[in-house]
């Protein structure tokens, strides 16, 4: 299992957008191929960077999320209202 964890900043202006991108876009990424789960979670502090906190079957489903059609679709209009660069991780659990 894979959990990635992506951290985005972006500009206030661009919150509600965002929060309505992702709305119409989660039962998407839900629906891929070997996702097992996906959470979006607000910092406390700064209302302008949130998380993302998914869970992938493997590398390779992540993959395949990462250059199909919908992400390539999806990425450039959630970058459009970035306020800085997006930092992500790829992890997995250790027994």
């Amino acid at each position: 299992m894979i959990i990635r964890i992506v951290r985005l900043q972006f500009k206030p202006e661009f919150v509600g957008e965002f929060l309505r991108l992702y709305q119409l876009s989660e039962a998407n990424i839900r629906g891929m191929d070997g996702c097992e789960s996906v959470r979006l979670l607000q910092d406390t502090c700064d209302h302008t960077v949130f998380f993302t906190l998914s869970e992938w079957r493997d590398e390779s489903a992540l993959d395949r999320y990462r250059h199909s059609d919908f992400f390539r679709t999806l990425w450039p209009a959630v970058k459009a209202g970035f306020s800085g660069p997006p930092t992500a991780f790829s992890t997995k659990e250790q027994a």
